[in-house]
């Protein structure tokens, strides 16, 4: 009975530990362009960690990727508004949920890519430039901009033999940030370019 349960103990262990080397947990820092739609661009940036779960610890293989991402985004300038000068920022918590998958080139660089949903709760955030009466008020204290948000995104990029990777991406949210009905739907679209390096 006792060799029955170390052998059982032991195999547990020993699944633990293969599904521990195939676990990567990296810092991501990358600048992104949101492009959202009826209003203008404007330069944000991305930090934060990740973690991707490798299905197999094979070169070709599929993984589960997931992170808590500091996201700076916003728009700057609205036709509608007739106010060129109108800056917006918003700053995200987000928490991406993607199915990818690794494919080998050479010298053990693999190609990666990936997509799936994110979700996102807004932390705090300015609007300047004369926008009504809203001017220099938090967009989410002062129910301006709703506080979540969730979308899209896909990936792809490489993958070095130390896991840091360089990937490109694209967001697009599915959600009017506005709390109130507004005559604009700035909902975020952005590209962004991250470096992630293993912790």
């Amino acid at each position: 009975m006792k060799t029955k349960a170390f052998l059982i103990l032991a195999a547990l262990l020993m699944a633990l530990g293969a599904s521990a080397q195939r676990l990567c947990a990296s810092l991501s820092l990358g600048g992104l362009v949101c492009t959202p739609s009826e209003v203008g661009a404007r330069i944000g940036y991305k930090f934060g960690p990740t973690l991707q779960y490798y299905f197999s610890s094979k070169e070709r293989t599929g993984f589960l990727e997931t992170g808590m991402i500091l996201t700076g985004k916003g728009w700057s300038g609205c036709e509608f508004l007739r106010n060129p000068e109108t800056k917006l920022a918003a700053n995200y918590l987000e928490f991406p949920v993607h199915i990818g998958y690794a494919v080998p080139l050479r010298h053990k660089v693999r190609f990666i890519d990936s997509m799936g949903p994110y979700f996102a709760v807004g932390l705090w955030g300015s609007i300047d430039g004369n926008y009504l009466s809203y001017e220099g008020r938090d967009l989410f204290k002062n129910k301006i901009y709703q506080r979540f948000d969730c979308g899209w995104g896909i990936s792809a990029g490489i993958e070095l033999p130390g896991h840091q990777r360089l990937s490109a991406g694209f967001e697009m949210s599915i959600v009017n940030p506005f709390k109130e009905p507004a005559d604009i739907n700035p909902s975020d679209r952005n590209i962004s370019l991250t470096l992630s390096w293993p912790m």
